[in-house]
């Protein structure tokens, strides 16, 4: 049995960009709200009080921006995540490492490990490069994240920054 070190129980649709907030110009930062990760989600209520950050300059460390780049993610492939808690024995579980430059373009992707099953891995690269780009790490420079995939059998995934768990 593999533990995942989990450490969000937040759903996916915390990962949303700050509803009510306007495009702006590609030189100004997002708003994003980042999940609260001490704080649980109550899925009756649907809601959890995000933090809100107003700029993306204010991220203070690369487990924010891992968070903010998963939030970027589920939002880019809506219909691709998982909803609910995942299943045991997975087929797909990588680990990928991600290095993203100020700008927010993807400048290279490593594979910590690979899943099992191997079709998961051009899908996760595929997400990865298609997501770009991301919001510009600000202040932090070029970041490098690493995330665990987590693919079901119906090829839908989570991503363990915000996954809801497993059964």
């Amino acid at each position: 049995m593999i533990l995942l070190g989990l450490h969000s129980a937040t759903l996916w649709a915390s990962c949303k960009q700050v509803q009510g907030s306007k495009p702006e110009p590609a030189n100004k930062s997002r708003k994003y709200a980042l999940p609260d990760i001490g704080q649980s989600f109550i899925q009756s209520a649907g809601d959890f009080a995000p933090k809100v950050v107003e700029d993306v300059q204010e991220i203070p460390n690369q487990r924010d921006y891992k968070t903010l780049a998963a939030c970027h993610i589920y939002a880019k492939f809506a219909s691709h995540i998982h909803k609910g808690k995942l299943q045991p024995n997975l087929p797909g579980i990588g680990i990928v490492e991600t290095t993203i430059n100020s700008k927010g373009d993807v400048l290279a992707i490593e594979w910590i490990r690979k899943p099992a099953d191997l079709r998961f891995m051009p899908m996760t690269e595929k997400h990865i490069r298609e997501a770009a780009p991301y919001p510009a790490p600000g202040a932090l420079g070029t970041v490098v994240h690493r995330e665990i995939w987590l693919w079901t059998h119906g090829n839908q995934f989570q991503l363990d920054s915000v996954t809801e768990g497993q059964i």
